[in-house]
């Protein structure tokens, strides 16, 4: 997470030891945004549920996930943003995103082994690399770097669309959870704890309580 210590892959938080719940991460106010990081490491689904301050003892709740996957089946047509250009996640890596990225195509490489399954080409067109995974990789002078991260988090990787298909950031009011803010949800498509998600949210109140479960963290005050 932004601004906190005791983080992996420099930059995606994955500790708690030291600091409370109440811990600020971040000062943002209403209607701008912020981005969130978080580890690529294991494979679980990510939730991400804010809600506005004075509503922080539902982070307790033992069912707040399920109450965000009612939040998320109830909400309105058209109303999740993960898919947009301006929320949709983008994966950040030092080290080519664990030989994911190719510049290769399959239509477009001869293996030098077609029996070796390291073999870039092979690998390409078995999907375990290249553009099934990521479209393109762009530096931090590309105007569609992650702000946030210019010159600090190395490369930004866009995913391809059918590898975040399934995200979902979704915000509206809700008359069953009215102190819900907005509910994500990002499933880790690879075992890769070196790198981090980078994804932008939108703040609605002046103060709010998020919550991030992935691990073990726990809620955070904004």
């Amino acid at each position: 997470m932004v601004g906190i210590d005791g983080t992996r892959g420099k930059g995606a938080s994955t500790a708690t030891e030291g600091r409370r719940g109440t811990d600020v991460a971040a000062q943002v106010g209403p209607d701008q945004t912020i981005d969130f990081l978080f580890s690529t490491g294991h494979g679980a689904d990510v939730y991400v549920l804010l809600v506005a301050g004075g509503n922080e003892a539902f982070l307790s709740a033992r069912d707040k996930l399920a109450v965000a996957e009612e939040y998320i089946a109830q909400a309105p047509a058209g109303t999740n943003k993960a898919q947009h250009a301006d929320y949709k996640r983008w994966h950040m890596s030092n080290r080519d995103a664990y030989g994911r990225w190719s510049g290769m195509t399959c239509a477009s490489c001869i293996p030098a082994d077609p029996n070796d399954p390291l073999d870039e080409c092979v690998r390409v067109c078995a999907g375990q690399a290249g553009p099934a995974w990521y479209t393109r990789r762009i530096d931090s002078t590309h105007a569609d770097y992650p702000e946030l991260h210019k010159g600090e988090k190395g490369l930004a990787y866009e995913y391809n669309d059918e590898k975040i298909q399934h995200d979902v950031y979704i915000s509206y009011n809700s008359d069953k959870y009215p102190f819900l803010e907005a509910v994500m949800k990002y499933r880790i498509k690879a075992h890769q704890p070196h790198d981090f998600v980078s994804v932008a949210f939108c703040v609605l109140r002046l103060h709010f309580f998020l919550f991030f479960s992935n691990c073990r963290n726990a809620p955070h005050a904004f």
